[in-house]
């Protein structure tokens, strides 16, 4: 659900950080102030399994650590973002040069990953059930689809 300005300018980052503590989450895209609904359940599981998969693996192959300025970002999409994440999110990614993105869909238990090429991403990977996912950006990762997910 996106909150509409009166005014056309961008929402800067020192106008989102004066919005009151109402126990609503809210992100910005590209300037338009997004309301994003909390997480349900499968979601924060799937967002957990993943991080747990990427963390041992990084950890493992000496990697660094899973947090920072992003080589790999994934989304776990939910009812309330699903547009967001497909379209304006992964723009803004692909113009900052991540160079992998995943979207992930727990309703369909299916991962998505798209490779950065030329500001846009390409579809590399689309696996569900055993299929296999791997990643560019973190060679020798594999997992099966429907281990992200319970």
């Amino acid at each position: 659900m996106a909150l509409r300005r009166s005014d056309p300018l961008p929402m800067t980052y020192d106008e989102y950080c004066l919005l009151p503590d109402d126990g609503k989450r809210y992100q910005v895209i590209e300037g338009e102030l997004i309301g994003s609904p909390s997480p349900n359940f499968q979601h924060q599981d799937t967002v957990w399994r993943l991080g747990k998969l990427l963390r041992e693996f990084a950890e493992a192959n000496k990697l660094g650590v899973v947090v920072g300025a992003p080589d790999l970002c994934i989304e776990v999409l939910s009812p309330g973002t699903g547009l967001h994440d497909r379209y304006a999110k992964k723009a803004v990614y692909a113009r900052c040069g991540v160079p992998e993105y995943w979207i992930v869909d727990p309703e369909r238990e299916m991962v998505s990953v798209f490779e950065c090429e030329s500001d846009t991403y390409v579809v590399r990977v689309e696996a569900t059930g055993d299929a296999v996912v791997t990643s560019g950006v973190l060679a020798g990762f594999q997992i099966a689809a429907r281990s992200a997910f319970a």
